[in-house]
């Protein structure tokens, strides 16, 4: 458990910085397009400012300025900065630290299938952190949605990790709870299949 955690927080970290991301310079005119759309509603451009922000990049840093544009993003939809808007929250970056909207947001983003946010919600349930009671069955069904999200994104070694993951919690369930979670699982992934769809 504690590898797969190390695993996700270093993923985390990488999703707020970017070592690609940061390395790379914008100019003016690039800020004040970016900065335009993310005024006019762009998602995308609202993310990548917040992130920006975050980073300095372009910007002043200023991880409240960060967080409130990665909050515009995730309060359209988008998975990605759900996901990191629940990392904010957990980490008390740029607004008040607050464990039961990190996992609102963890939440939100999972259901879209950030396999980053299924495996944390995996290892939420499977502690009962967060404010929740631990659960066993509600842990195994996010890490087998994590683990087939991270195989659809060509992610061999992170399905493998979860799974992994996923197997050893089964070990210490009972065989009617692992029936459940089984089904529980197939029936997730089902509904998110047609969701996707369409």
């Amino acid at each position: 458990m504690r590898h797969l955690l190390r695993v996700v927080v270093a993923v985390m970290l990488m999703a707020l910085t970017g070592t690609a991301w940061a390395q790379t310079t914008l100019s003016a005119q690039e800020v004040d397009t970016i900065r335009a759309r993310a005024s006019a509603g762009d998602a995308a451009s609202q993310l990548s400012l917040g992130r920006m922000y975050f980073d300095g990049r372009g910007v002043p840093l200023n991880t409240s300025q960060g967080a409130m544009w990665i909050g515009k993003a995730a309060d359209q939809g988008h998975p990605h900065a759900q996901y990191l808007l629940g990392v904010l929250y957990g980490q008390g970056s740029g607004v008040t630290k607050n464990e039961r909207k990190a996992l609102s947001w963890f939440s939100k983003a999972a259901t879209q299938g950030n396999v980053s946010a299924q495996v944390l919600l995996g290892g939420i349930y499977a502690n009962g952190t967060h404010g929740v009671t631990r659960n066993p069955t509600t842990a195994y069904v996010w890490w087998s949605a994590a683990a087939v999200s991270a195989t659809a994104a060509n992610d061999v070694e992170l399905a493998a990790l979860v799974t992994k993951q996923r197997d050893t919690l089964a070990t210490k369930m009972t065989a009617a709870q692992v029936t459940e979670a089984e089904k529980l699982a197939k029936q997730w992934q089902a509904l998110f299949d047609t969701h996707k769809r369409k």
